[in-house]
């Protein structure tokens, strides 16, 4: 019981530090700052060119975990698929069933505990998840955008994938090397750092290439098509929550419950509006701003949801 709860608070903490539960926007919320830091780096300051390993690791392994909740989050063939990962974890198929309906779902919990710290780990449990030779697959992945919005020809995203695949290894050794070791008789040569930084991006925009087409295949590519696709799944999340609140007061709760609750989720209603408009206004006059902030209202909805939806099913118990 202590496994579980310590796991659960571990999962619950870091999803608090995450402003969306989209592996793609929040890999490029990170990446859009890191690509910053590494425009402006001095190649002379070798102390600072060791952090960049530690942030692109970051990235992908934050990255992969949250694809790997979604995936299986979305049924089946990857739920199914999933049952080979338990393996490679400490998770017991007993705790998934405890964990599964309450606020945490399987791929939370699957994707929290995989180990994902070397491209042979990532290789092997996206490769199991998705039925797939992960590897071979992303390395004739094209970008939809370039061919389909800008009329370019169908170009693998990576153009050698062996070189992209030796320099993502070598990324997450330096990573290792400077998180763990002071390293100080350890010396390195910039062009590494560089090529571990372009090679890493590529890597991962062809894994969300890849990730992104088996969950939505011909999903929207333009700006405005990407707001109306997220306002739509705010609407759907919305119409949901809807349902719940009126099971819960149509005969769930006596008069004075009910009464209370609906003044509860109108108190909450102005919250979420609130938190998705202070999202929104890190990104204030950009294109990208509604869809932000329908994303941010879209998750806040799904989680009051699911708590609405728990507490039917403990007051159907009692």
């Amino acid at each position: 019981m202590s496994d579980r709860r310590s796991i659960v608070e571990e999962i619950l903490a870091i999803q608090r530090r995450r402003k969306t539960d989209s592996p793609q926007t929040e890999l490029l919320l990170r990446l859009l700052h890191v690509e910053v830091a590494f425009e402006n780096r001095d190649r002379k300051n070798k102390e600072l060119l060791r952090y960049f390993p530690i942030a692109l690791v970051a990235c992908i392994e934050s990255f992969f975990r949250m694809a790997i909740k979604r995936l299986i989050d979305s049924g089946d063939p990857y739920l199914s698929n999933a049952q080979g990962l338990l393996a490679r974890t400490n998770v017991t198929f007993e705790i998934l069933k405890a964990f599964h309906g309450q606020s945490l779902k399987v791929g939370d919990v699957i994707g929290h505990s995989v180990h994902l710290s070397n491209l042979a780990l990532i290789e092997n449990n996206m490769g199991q998840l998705m039925g797939i030779n992960f590897l071979n697959q992303i390395s004739s992945i094209h970008d939809r955008w370039a061919v389909e919005v800008h009329g370019k020809p169908k170009t693998p995203i990576i153009p050698d994938a062996a070189s992209t695949f030796r320099y993502v290894t070598k990324t997450f050794e330096l990573r290792h090397i400077f998180c763990h070791e002071t390293a100080n008789g350890f010396d390195f040569n910039p062009d590494d750092i560089d090529n571990c930084f372009n090679h890493s991006v590529l890597f991962l925009k062809a894994s969300d290439e890849l990730i992104s087409g088996a969950l939505y295949p011909n999903a929207p590519l333009t700006q405005s098509d990407i707001t109306a696709a997220s306002a739509e799944e705010y609407r759907t999340e919305k119409q949901r929550l809807d349902e719940l609140v009126a099971k819960a007061t149509g005969g769930y709760l006596t008069a004075k419950q009910a009464e209370r609750f609906r003044e509860a989720i109108k108190a909450w209603q102005t919250f979420c509006e609130g938190i998705a408009e202070v999202e929104g206004l890190a990104y204030e006059g950009g294109s990208i701003r509604p869809s932000i902030e329908y994303a941010a209202a879209t998750r806040l909805t799904k989680e009051r949801a699911d708590d609405i939806a728990n507490l039917l099913k403990t007051l159907a118990k009692e």
